[in-house]
């Protein structure tokens, strides 16, 4: 279903059945995480059927999920690298590098 990295879906049927699959990966998660835990879901799309439509089908559909707070990331994504002063890169931070 996934495109490879670097590659964009060819047609728009293919982004929908990226959604799809994705509501479907989501649902074996709710079934999958124990009571009280909690299901973290991101992506590396902009794509709106498997971002905000797919929260939307989620606090939808499963009334006892509610959202989390958004953490400020800062942190987590450390500095851009440039060369010439275009960001070239992004490191992680110091706090999360464990080599």
């Amino acid at each position: 279903m996934r495109c490879a990295e670097g590659q964009r879906p060819e047609t728009l049927e293919s982004l929908r059945k990226n959604a799809t699959y994705q509501r479907r990966l989501f649902d074996q998660a709710v079934k999958l995480v124990r009571p009280g835990g909690i299901i973290v879901y991101s992506t590396c799309t902009i794509n709106p059927g498997e971002n905000e439509a797919l929260v939307r089908y989620a606090l939808d559909t499963y009334k006892f999920l509610s959202l989390g707070s958004q953490l400020d990331a800062a942190w987590l994504l450390g500095t851009f690298t440039t060369v010439g002063g275009v960001p070239t890169a992004l490191a992680p931070g110091p706090e999360i590098q464990d080599w």
